[in-house]
């Protein structure tokens, strides 16, 4: 764990832990709690985010907190690098999965540069709240801005979008915007000229 948060650290990331330590980490790539149904990141138990993104993560959970103190950000993937994008991919890859999963070959996802969040709300006394999908599903309950439609048709329930439009106006106020098939993917860069001012992390 520590060879793998000395590179991360090299590549001008912070542990968000170190900026405020009341923000959980539930690395769902480092269980098998994951789509690949395996651990990826070993014994990695730290989110590692570019400043600017994680100062604005941080902002989110201070107004979380001031909402209501039994709440808390889950982040359940932050930089990750480019050799296990290579293993995600190749697993799933094809023309129904690709939306999912970033080619580490078209100059790679956001997750690769550290610019990129997947996180969920917990409330300490209950659990996370529902959202109407598992973190990394693939299907289109896990869509951002067709909630109503999936409520209609009976896929996610009215909880389930009161959640999702919680989680989305808590971030959008730090100005980080969604990706369009997870409603857990949170960025701040969205352009993929962005990237250009960050390094892919190619370990």
């Amino acid at each position: 764990m520590e060879k793998l948060n000395h590179k991360l650290g090299e590549y001008g990331l912070i542990d968000i832990s170190t900026m405020d330590p009341t923000i959980k980490i539930e690395l769902r790539y480092a269980s098998g709690n994951n789509f690949m149904k395996r651990n990826m990141y070993g014994c990695l138990k730290n989110a590692y985010l570019a400043p600017e993104l994680a100062g604005r993560v941080v902002k989110a959970q201070h107004k979380l907190k001031e909402y209501n103190e039994y709440l808390s950000l889950v982040i359940l993937d932050a930089a990750r690098p480019l050799s296990i994008q290579r293993i995600m991919y190749d697993t799933v890859k094809g023309p129904d999965k690709d939306i999912y999963v970033a080619d580490p070959d078209s100059n790679g996802g956001f997750h690769n540069y550290g610019i990129a969040v997947d996180l969920t709300i917990t409330d300490i006394r209950t659990g996370d709240l529902d959202m109407g999908s598992e973190f990394d599903f693939f299907g289109e309950e896990s869509h951002v801005g067709i909630e109503i439609d999936l409520y209609k048709n009976g896929k996610i329930t009215l909880e389930d979008v009161k959640n999702r439009y919680f989680l989305y106006s808590l971030m959008l106020e730090q100005q980080l915007f969604p990706l369009a098939n997870e409603w857990w993917h949170y960025q701040y860069h969205t352009e993929e000229t962005d990237k250009q001012n960050f390094r892919l992390m190619d370990f």
